[in-house]
């Protein structure tokens, strides 16, 4: 049965709510990346972290916090492609981490998977913050086509364990990008556009549990969306004039790098519509009518309004749906494992991540707060360390390692 929040929802002025802790963690050169763009749209309400493997590749980032990942093992100078040397360096960094992450209460993870650092140290870094129990979205990108064989190997590997300690992943295929790029348009304005559906992501929710509204909409109701089983769409809408929700609603909807199409899969919706003094509940009705006409019929609803002055004659809608099968992810597996995988991926897959014990950890010249510690150890089992052999792609290695730079 279909469950909506309504009229009859407690206004967010009739109680207190504590401050929502929101952090993003990027991993890897195409992470540290993704939060430099996300912090030239000047987001509020979010913490960033970056970490790497490559002490050059973090240095040029501009994340307030920055944690060189296996200081001892990697030396600074990346993994060479090896997913197996990132997570080694994911663990030797716990301390770092989970000094950095154990207070958040949502943790975005965002990087590329393909590469050694992401496929190896994101699953590691997801497995940490389940461990503390904060909720885990991960949004990833996979390698062009053109990247070869190897990289969509290790993608692919990366992307089966990181979806066993995530609550929420969206995967976004890169050659999606190229459906819609122009001749012209030029490699960084194309990455942009994928960095944009971490933006969204990260906007809408921010906005979803920080802004009061006339219909609040919980934490825990995200909180309950977010950890439904399967894939997740997440984007934001703006429109203007007679028809601004609408055209709001469309533009969500129409994203190109989301497939609005798996939204009929979907088993929980959530829609935030914000917009001024002539927001009216007819415009808000035949919109949540048309979400309500695409998704599941057993789809749970919910939905949130918030009013701004300054937002008379505009719309914006915020609108998250999950448990939509991991459509993304399915289409990225299926492609790998026609031509690269002889086994399928879709298969309970044999664990590659070996986390260290305490006491070696005691060694590091960080440690895991005391708060943290017991939580976290008790629920890490050893296991089998990562399979896949590293990948034999130069582009791998920090730029000043192949011009013969190190000592």
């Amino acid at each position: 049965m279909t469950q909506i929040y309504s009229l009859s929802g407690t206004p967010a002025k009739a109680k207190a709510t504590k401050k929502i802790s929101i952090k993003l963690i990027g991993v890897g050169g195409a992470g540290g990346n993704a939060v430099d763009r996300l912090l030239e749209f000047g987001l509020d309400g979010v913490e960033y972290v970056a970490a790497n493997t490559d002490a050059q590749a973090l240095k040029r980032c501009h994340a307030p916090t920055k944690i060189l990942l296996g200081r001892r093992s990697t030396r600074g100078m990346g993994t060479g492609g090896d997913p197996g040397a990132g997570a080694q360096a994911a663990r030797e960094s716990i301390a770092q981490l989970t000094e950095a992450l154990h207070d958040a209460d949502l943790v975005f993870l965002a990087g590329g998977m393909g590469g050694g650092t992401g496929s190896g140290a994101i699953p590691v870094i997801a497995e940490l913050v389940r461990s503390l129990d904060t909720l885990a979205l991960a949004i990833v990108t996979t390698p062009f086509n053109w990247e070869g064989h190897p990289r969509q190997r290790v993608a692919t590997a990366g992307i089966v364990q990181l979806q066993r300690f995530c609550d929420t992943l969206v995967v976004v295929p890169n050659d999606k990008l190229l459906q819609f790029a122009t001749p012209t348009l030029s490699l960084d304005v194309a990455l942009r556009a994928a960095d944009d559906v971490l933006r969204q992501a990260v906007q809408g929710l921010t906005e979803l549990v920080s802004r009061p509204g006339i219909i609040q909409v919980d934490f825990s109701a995200v909180q309950a969306l977010l950890r439904k089983p399967g894939g997740a769409l997440l984007t934001v809408g703006s429109g203007k004039g007679d028809r601004k929700v609408a055209d709001a609603l469309r533009m969500a909807l129409q994203h190109p790098l989301h497939d609005a199409a798996a939204l009929d899969q979907a088993t929980g919706v959530l829609a935030h519509f914000s917009g001024g003094a002539d927001l009216t509940l007819h415009e808000i009705n035949d919109a949540i009518s048309e979400l309500r006409a695409a998704a599941h019929p057993k789809a749970e609803l919910v939905w949130g309004t918030s009013s701004d002055d300054q937002m008379v004659g505009r719309a914006q809608v915020i609108l998250m749906a999950t448990g939509v099968g991991g459509h993304s992810l399915q289409d990225v597996m299926q492609e790998t494992q026609q031509t690269t995988i002889t086994t399928s991926v879709l298969q309970e897959p044999e664990p590659f991540i070996e986390f260290a014990p305490l006491g070696d950890l005691a060694d590091n010249e960080f440690f895991v707060p005391a708060h943290a510690a017991k939580r976290f150890t008790s629920r890490l089992q050893p296991s089998s360390t990562f399979s896949s052999a590293p990948v034999p792609n130069n582009l791998d290695t920090p730029a000043y390692l192949r011009r013969g730079a190190h000592s």
